[in-house]
């Protein structure tokens, strides 16, 4: 799939003014209170954005409309790539503009870390409000070769939504199943 490079650029800049925003207001919550209790309000605030953003999803996501479209939206300013094979199908983001600018920021690797996994309130609560587990274990932030990476796995008939443990390969998501593996990537 193709993405245009300009709404990529402008997307990744948007997402680059949050990730700042974030990092001023932990600063600024830290100032008048402990480190732990400032990570506790900013999950709070990012998990209820994930609420909302689901309620603005208009409809009940299923995971494989999750995945489908993360990646026809967002899969450029995220370099994601699926693997669809006949045993799983997963999504794997090779970029993070969040990321890059609390590089840029100077922050520290556990800086960087904590506020990557913070800001992952938002997919862990949107997921949750539409029923489907989110456990995300790999993140760009914590040295990780990819961030949110996610499996659709099958158990008991129901879809769920999991980070990829290396080794673990149970199902595949039927509605990225094809004639064998296939590789989608986005632009750089």
């Amino acid at each position: 799939m193709e993405w245009n490079p300009e709404v990529v650029r402008r997307v990744r800049g948007a997402m680059q003014d949050r990730a700042r925003s974030q990092a001023c207001l932990f600063k600024a919550f830290s100032s008048v209170m402990t480190r732990e209790q400032a990570e506790a309000l900013a999950r709070e605030g990012i998990a209820e954005y994930g609420r909302i953003r689901a309620e603005r999803d208009g409809r009940k996501l299923a995971p494989e409309d999750w995945m489908n479209e993360h990646y026809t939206m967002m899969g450029g300013v995220f370099e994601t790539e699926i693997s669809d094979t006949e045993e799983y199908c997963e999504m794997k983001m090779h970029y993070c503009p969040l990321l890059e600018e609390w590089k840029k920021m100077g922050l520290s690797p556990e800086d960087q870390d904590l506020f990557c996994d913070v800001a992952m309130e938002l997919d862990r609560n949107r997921a949750k409000e539409h029923g489907i587990p989110c456990d995300i274990v790999e993140r760009l932030g914590k040295g990780d070769p990819c961030g949110k990476r996610r499996r659709i796995d099958r158990d008991g008939g129901l879809f769920r939504l999991i980070a990829r443990l290396p080794g673990k390969r149970r199902a595949y998501a039927p509605a990225f199943r094809g004639a064998g593996p296939q590789q989608h990537k986005g632009i750089p």
